[in-house]
């Protein structure tokens, strides 16, 4: 009733242009929610519809980051990336965690909030973490945070298209290519560093004073291809 109102009335230009738009995004997130159930039920029925084959996760987090920075006004974006991290798997699927993982920090987070992204290849396995310095997540949501239809704040999900499937695939999906995918405890920083999250605000570390842990932290971990 809300959009047939002011289209039967003859509302003028802009307002009917305001009305399209929103009917074009409202449908355009009914369509990514039916794309991600179905993606859903293929994952539980074991059959992905994945395809491996070496991929460069360095280039793909650097290309993803860069979305990310455009679609995230307003935030800070900090990219370290180890050269040549490989790993095997099916680019399209890996470029959907990265971008699922990415976007749900940026959804979380507010203009002026800073995101740090960072990806080496170490023990056998490609290591990605994304840490950001927004409200972070309760230790009590910490695991819960990866389930299915999961809103934290679901206010702002929704106002910002959120379905609440994007951890819960970008989790499944990690899982297909032997991986992990893990909501962890906050850094604290000390000098621009950072340094275990259960160090206590205004304790001394090296001399110098670390503040109280904050923001949210993922660590998405995949095999290396083989060489």
């Amino acid at each position: 009733m809300g959009t047939e109102t002011p289209l039967r009335d003859n509302p003028p230009r802009a307002e009917r242009e305001s009305v399209t738009i929103s009917m074009i995004q409202q449908t355009q997130r009914a369509a990514r929610l039916v794309d991600d159930l179905l993606l859903m039920t293929r994952l539980d029925q074991g059959d992905p519809g994945v395809a491996f084959e070496p991929v460069d996760l360095s280039a793909f987090t650097r290309a993803v980051v860069a979305e990310q920075r455009q679609l995230g006004a307003g935030r800070e974006y900090e990219l370290t990336v180890e050269p040549d991290v490989w790993v095997s798997g099916d680019a399209q699927r890996l470029a959907q965690i990265v971008t699922n993982l990415l976007g749900n920090v940026r959804n979380a987070t507010e203009a002026g909030a800073s995101i740090r992204t960072s990806l080496v290849g170490a023990d056998g396995t490609a290591q990605l973490e994304v840490t950001d310095s927004g409200s972070g997540v309760p230790e009590g949501d910490r695991e819960r945070i990866c389930e299915r239809f999961v809103r934290l704040d679901p206010a702002r999900a929704s106002n910002r298209g959120g379905s609440g499937l994007g951890l819960s695939i970008a989790r499944a999906l990690t899982r297909t290519h032997g991986g992990t995918l893990q909501c962890l405890d906050p850094v604290a920083a000390v000098d621009g560093a950072a340094v275990d999250g259960a160090v206590v605000d205004g304790a001394v570390v090296d001399g110098a004073v670390a503040a109280a842990p904050r923001g949210a932290r993922f660590a998405l971990t995949l095999p290396l291809a083989a060489a």
